[in-house]
């Protein structure tokens, strides 16, 4: 038994370190690629993308046919890169929409990927199992990953969805503070309006950062990255301050507001 354990803690070791060089190597490939074609179509780097990883998938399971041990510790160590390495930034305003939806499928098929190969690592060292409690632990393993899929998308649609409801009442504060600013631009319910408007920004800026698939904020990935989201709080202080409609400012606010509802509105789900 030792000899096992100490087989599967040498192949685990060398797997991972086999997948962190490839990741590396991929990701500065990736990059290549996708500065090429950014300008071209984001939607085919996206389907080159899914391609990759059915096809990394697939090698996975074919290892799994041959040796359930080898092709298990292949699939949870780089099933468990994946979740532990979430992207940070590398998208902008204007990909929300495929940024979204690749890192929920990228996320749901790393959740199965690390079931899928528990599961091999089950099978290749407990041979001696009778079919039926293979069966169960099969099925254990899948059910479990199926629950965990379905709650970080939900997760996701539910987040969208506030995103939503989050900027529209922001989008409606601001507009009643123009309309008094432009009738009167000292009124002193000025005062009170712009109190108003930042408890809205605060309460949509904390929204974005917010893990999109998981609630622990090592893992997931937010729907911006760091530098957008702090770009958007200075424009949004200083739109509030100025109260004014015709103000740069806000058209800059306003333009990453239709962003934002753009790259959420196919998700929207009251009921998530």
């Amino acid at each position: 038994m030792a000899a096992i354990f100490d087989t599967i803690l040498l192949t685990a070791t060398g797997a991972t370190a086999i997948t962190t060089v490839v990741r590396t190597l991929g990701s500065l490939a990736w990059e290549r690629v996708r500065n090429q074609l950014r300008g071209v179509n984001k939607r085919r780097l996206l389907t080159f993308r899914y391609v990759l990883a059915v096809v990394g998938v697939s090698a996975a399971v074919y290892v799994a046919f041959r040796s359930f041990l080898m092709g298990g510790i292949i699939l949870v160590a780089t099933a468990g890169v994946r979740l532990l390495s979430p992207r940070g930034n590398g998208w902008g305003w204007d990909d929300l929409d495929p940024h979204i939806g690749s890192e929920t499928f990228f996320h749901s098929l790393a959740l199965l990927g690390v079931a899928l190969g528990m599961n091999g690592v089950a099978l290749g060292t407990l041979e001696k199992l009778s079919d039926a409690q293979k069966v169960t632990i099969s099925l254990t393993l899948v059910l479990g990953a199926l629950v965990a899929v379905n709650k970080s998308t939900a997760r996701t649609r539910k987040l969208c969805t506030e995103v939503i409801k989050r900027t529209d009442a922001l989008s409606r504060a601001f507009t009643v503070l123009h309309a008094v600013y432009q009738v009167n631009k000292i009124d002193p319910r000025l005062l009170e309006l712009r109190e108003h408007c930042r408890e809205k920004a605060d309460d949509l800026c904390r929204l974005l950062d917010t893990r999109l698939n998981t609630g622990y904020r090592f893992l997931g990935t937010q729907i911006l990255p760091k530098a957008a989201r702090v770009t958007l709080e200075d424009e949004l202080r200083t739109a509030i301050e100025e109260a004014d409609e015709y103000a740069p400012s806000w058209h800059g606010v306003r333009e990453k507001f239709e962003w934002l509802e753009k790259g959420c509105a196919e998700r929207i789900d009251e009921l998530a």
